[in-house]
């Protein structure tokens, strides 16, 4: 960024000021107006491509971020920043070790406790809980947000009481944090007994109160391990229209690991235009379509998706020969 202008400079470093605080706080539209005022006054300045590349990034633009990769690595091949972006990407395409190779070269040019932190993240990703551990534990305490981390490294190791005791001492910094309460309350349902779990939920439906979004998995599996079909299916049909995507995947996961493939296809079909490059699910879908005759159904809706997916032709022919 140039300094033979002190009054520009000054101008450029309060957009740079403000279009970090966008990004951060995910003001999206805010942020693009931002970078266009960044190309007019700096345009091949770090600070413009690199605040655009993690634009591109946080608003999911994987393959425009990718295009940007390139150009920046040969702007800047030194840059801390810049491996600690790629590593972002890399992190967020479930390249963990492509991620952590880039969060180390970040970490060893400029050590910060930020790029520390994501590397114990895609430690854990990698199933290297020690080295993350490692990593993570020195920074909890002057860092609160690691212990979610750790929280969550010891979930996978399956380690309950570590990760609760994690997720306690988060919240006793950040009493209103509702994901680190939501995923305490998930852990300890997880030790109920199916009948402990069934009389709770009995209770909130009694108080007239809903049950929490994040529960629903746990409490569909425990309902289906007990045999309870038509409580199940009126939980489905109930929380289908008020709950997200993203948990109606984790009720379709369940009924499909048992069995109940009526379910899992009503769930699987709904979410569908959001998942149409997961094959894992596309063939979930399709079994569970074929168990409970909605072949037919499942063709129809290939069929209008089809123009702007070409792949679901193939599948389209291939439904067709079952």
């Amino acid at each position: 960024m140039s300094q033979k202008n002190p009054i520009k400079k000054q101008h450029v470093l309060v957009i740079i000021r403000n279009l970090k605080i966008a990004i951060k706080q995910k003001h999206w539209q805010e942020a693009q107006q931002l970078l266009e005022q960044m190309y007019l006054e700096a345009p091949l300045a770090i600070e413009t491509l690199g605040l655009e590349f993690e634009y591109f990034i946080r608003t999911q633009q994987y393959e425009t971020a990718k295009l940007k990769e390139k150009q920046l690595i040969n702007l800047f091949p030194a840059s801390s920043r810049l491996f600690f972006l790629r590593g972002l990407l890399a992190y967020q395409l479930k390249d963990y070790a492509t991620a952590i190779s880039h969060f180390q070269e970040s970490h060893h040019i400029h050590p910060h406790w930020n790029s520390a932190r994501w590397l114990g993240k895609a430690l854990t990703q990698c199933g290297q809980f020690n080295e993350a551990k490692s990593i993570l534990l020195p920074l909890c305490q002057s860092y609160p947000i690691c212990h979610l981390d750790l929280a969550w490294l010891y979930e996978r190791q399956n380690e309950q009481p570590a990760a609760q005791k994690h997720l306690q001492a988060y919240l006793t910094i950040n009493p209103n944090d509702e994901y680190a309460s939501s995923t305490l309350n998930r852990l300890r349902a997880q030790q109920l007994t199916p009948g402990e779990m069934l009389e709770q939920v009995k209770v909130l439906e009694e108080l007239g109160e809903k049950i929490p979004e994040k529960l629903q998995p746990l409490y569909l599996e425990n309902l289906l391990k007990t045999a309870k079909f038509t409580e199940a299916r009126k939980l489905v049909e109930t929380q289908k229209t008020q709950i997200s995507d993203k948990i109606k995947v984790e009720l379709a996961w369940v009924a499909y690991q048992y069995k109940s493939y009526d379910l899992a296809f009503t769930l699987f079909f709904e979410t569908l235009e959001s998942h149409t490059n997961n094959y894992k699910l596309l063939r979930a879908l399709e079994h569970a379509a074929t168990q409970v005759a909605q072949l037919k159904k499942l063709q129809e809706k290939y069929l209008a998706l089809a123009p702007n997916i070409k792949t679901f032709y193939g599948r389209i022919k291939k439904l067709s020969q079952r």
